[in-house]
């Protein structure tokens, strides 16, 4: 019976000790179209909040950044010109990616 609850207590530490390794290297954001600023340019900020009355978040763009549209890659000249004719932008979501050590987007992706 000791070495039941010897092993059981050895199991139970190492499965501690290897869930506190874990730690958040990234955050997926998802957006309302309405609070959401289309970037401009591959080096730029991007601005969007995930509700109304939330605080905005600001994280920087780069060329690694992933642009993708109905699951395909798109390049940012493509993105802003399908979003920017889209209607009803309260009742569309993007995914926005974000890399919290760097603050750097990794990907916006929506489906239309």
């Amino acid at each position: 019976m000791q070495i039941r609850i010897t092993i059981a207590a050895a199991l139970l530490l190492t499965c501690a000790t290897a869930f506190a390794q874990f730690r958040t290297t990234q955050l997926a954001h998802e957006v309302p179209l309405n609070g959401f600023v289309v970037p401009i340019t591959q080096n730029g900020i991007l601005n969007f909040r995930v509700c109304e009355n939330c605080e905005g978040i600001s994280s920087k763009l780069t060329p690694e950044t992933r642009y993708i549209i109905n699951r395909q890659d798109v390049e940012l000249s493509e993105f802003r010109s399908r979003l920017s004719v889209v209607r009803e932008r309260g009742n569309r979501t993007l995914t926005v990616l974000q890399k919290l050590d760097t603050n750097t987007i990794t990907l916006v992706s929506i489906q239309l």
